[in-house]
């Protein structure tokens, strides 16, 4: 797997990564002059950064098995999961854009046989709030938390269903994610405040809202 960028209108495809090993999860920077990724370039997932046109790559995270870099609204921060020290149950944490200022936000009980699986997170536009995917409670639901991982809560969760990867909406007000059952993923939107569930797209799966 590697990293292309292209027109939003389809098109120009540009390669941006060559590397034998895989290359996951871009992320754009607030300003557009930098991405964020996932990569296992040393043998484990690690969070990478580089400029929008390739170069200048650089390893921000030692903690094994770390996936999806979202950036905090004013690009001083990345959030992202790990479980390089929980292994089995990843959590989130947060790192500075040089590498430096690494701090967990969440701790739940999962391990190999406890869920507690935290990932998928996303920020608010005004940096106040990181909306997330947890399965602590039994399957996977969204929960947010401020930036310093304090006021955990229960945002919304569908019955029997394993809810992933939600973004908010560039105003705030809603979050659209992804919801399992079975072999089928169906895209649903929610109010910011959890209200007005409502199922958006059949078979389909990770969206992204336009800027």
């Amino acid at each position: 797997a590697e990293i292309y960028v292209m027109r939003a209108g389809g098109g120009g495809a540009r390669r941006l990564t060559r590397n034998r090993a895989e290359d996951l999860s871009p992320a754009w920077s607030p300003d557009g002059t930098r991405l964020a990724f996932a990569a296992n370039r040393g043998g484990s997932y690690a969070i990478y950064t580089m400029r929008a046109d390739g170069t200048s790559i650089r390893r921000l995270t030692r903690l094994a098995q770390s996936f999806s870099p979202a950036w905090s609204p004013d690009g001083r921060r990345i959030v992202f999961s790990s479980s390089g020290r929980t292994p089995e149950n990843p959590e989130l944490y947060s790192i500075r854009p040089d590498g430096t200022g690494l701090t967990r936000l969440t701790r739940t009980k999962g391990d190999v046989e406890t869920l507690g699986d935290d990932g998928f997170p996303s920020w608010a536009p005004d940096g106040n709030t990181i909306v997330f995917s947890s399965n602590r409670t039994g399957n996977g639901e969204l929960w947010t938390m401020r930036p310093d991982g304090s006021g955990q809560r229960r945002l919304a969760g569908l019955a029997g269903r394993d809810d992933w990867a939600p973004r908010y909406s560039p105003d705030g007000t809603a979050i659209a994610f992804e919801s399992r059952r079975a072999a089928r993923t169906d895209v649903y939107v929610v109010n910011s405040n959890g209200s007005g569930l409502r199922l958006l797209l059949r078979n389909a799966s990770a969206p992204a809202w336009r800027p």
